[in-house]
């Protein structure tokens, strides 16, 4: 029984690569084709360079610390406008793990990687330009914009072949597939007895 599996499984492989795979191949005027079709979908969406300072609050806390942690965030604020490096401040005083140890840099965002209000606020600074607070679930935010990349179309040179390849193929793949389906079950002579079909019982 398990030779027959394995030997059924085999057939079942080489026969799939025979019938899909080999018939569903992706050649490059395919991708160029799909590229001038459908440009928008190559855009490099605007991104921005942001740091940020977060005093950090415990979701569960009294009003009384919220307020406390709203109070030290403004205090971060002024100290930033009077001249103080925000990066140094981040290092020393922000509770984000991930960005602490880099003076706050969160490196390059684009629009849904933040929530709605620091998003907002993350791009419609100027560079070098400190906002905030915002507060969140996480506590109270201040954002600087380092540095503003805006949307860019890629040219047909600068898009990943591989990866615009593969994504085709598996597009192409599934189509042929349902075809080969549909063609078997064309071919395929299927007998069925109502008479003799009878609803299972209950051991």
């Amino acid at each position: 029984e398990l030779q027959k599996k394995i030997e059924r499984d085999f057939l079942l492989e080489k026969v799939q690569k025979k019938e899909i795979q080999e018939k569903a191949q992706i050649i490059d005027q395919e991708l160029r084709d799909y590229y001038d079709n459908n440009r928008k979908q190559f855009l490099r969406p605007e991104s921005a360079r942001v740091r940020q300072l977060l005093i950090g609050i415990n979701p569960g806390s009294s009003r009384k610390t919220w307020e406390e942690g709203e109070k030290r965030s403004q205090e971060m604020l002024q100290r930033i406008k009077k001249g103080e490096d925000f990066a140094a401040l981040a290092k020393q005083y922000s509770t984000d793990a991930t960005s602490k140890e880099k003076g706050g840099d969160l490196g390059f965002i684009h629009r849904g990687q933040l929530s709605p209000e620091l998003e907002n606020l993350a791009f419609s600074l100027k560079v070098g330009e400190v906002g905030g607070p915002i507060r969140s679930i996480y506590g109270f935010h201040l954002i600087k914009l380092e540095e503003n990349r805006p949307s860019v179309q890629l040219e047909f040179s600068q898009v990943d072949k591989n990866l615009l390849r593969n994504e085709l193929m598996k597009g192409k793949q599934e189509n042929r597939r349902k075809e080969w389906t549909q063609d078997l079950k064309k071919e395929a002579h299927i007998e069925v007895f109502e008479d003799q079909i009878r609803p299972l019982t209950p051991q």
